[in-house]
């Protein structure tokens, strides 16, 4: 993971890469999740282009590097919840694709929504996919902590494209079309259990374990 908009100055892969040999290597991991946020210049125009951010050459090599010593990269791209990973700084953006204007989540309502989100997935799936026999097998797309305000925001800001969807009919039929393309691609779709675990998010104002059984 590697925070977005946290620090000035460009990480130099070698040095990121000298890190995880201490670290995730020697501890003999073979899989790592790869979560960049913004800290990687998406290709999508909806993305701000934060300069100190990694090329896809950048991350190019450390693909590489971690792939040179046996381990496979996950990539892990946050959806639904957590947008303020672009949201936050872009406010067109926020505008098109956050619900009720929010940055904190994604309007899944907008016919232009997963054109963009899957291209996230497929830029970073294919950046993970260099090297013969280490392609990726799982993709994370997160869908933790999923904080809708629509219920605090006053009728005439509130999404009316998302009007009258159960937001937790909303959190399935996500994660059902997230893995329907992830399945074309030939990877398995992993999420955070949060939202639909009784013992934390599930039976909240949302009531996400309710349809548990549908996703």
């Amino acid at each position: 993971m590697v925070s977005s908009f946290g620090h000035r100055e460009k990480y130099d892969p070698r040095f990121y890469n000298a890190m995880l040999a201490k670290s995730v290597l020697r501890s003999r991991y073979n899989r790592i999740s790869l979560y960049t946020d913004s800290y990687y210049r998406f290709a999508s125009p909806y993305l701000k282009k934060v300069p100190q951010a990694w090329t896809r050459d950048d991350l190019a090599a450390i693909v590489d590097f971690c792939n040179g010593h046996g381990v496979r990269m996950m990539p892990f791209v946050q959806s639904l919840g957590h947008q303020d990973w672009f949201m936050l700084w872009e406010p067109a953006t926020r505008a098109k694709f956050g619900e009720d204007g929010q940055a904190g989540v994604l309007c899944t309502s907008n016919p232009e929504t997963y054109p963009f989100l899957f291209s996230l997935f497929d830029e970073m799936i294919d950046v993970c996919s260099r090297n013969r026999g280490y392609e990726p097998d799982f993709f994370f797309i997160g869908c933790d902590e999923v904080r809708w305000l629509t219920h605090a925001t006053p009728p005439e800001r509130r999404c009316r494209l998302c009007a009258g969807k159960p937001k937790n009919r909303i959190f399935a039929d996500h994660v059902n079309a997230c893995n329907a393309h992830l399945k074309k691609k030939g990877l398995r779709t992993m999420i955070s259990s949060d939202m639909v675990a009784r013992m934390h998010n599930g039976c909240d104002r949302f009531n996400c374990i309710a349809v548990l059984p549908d996703i």
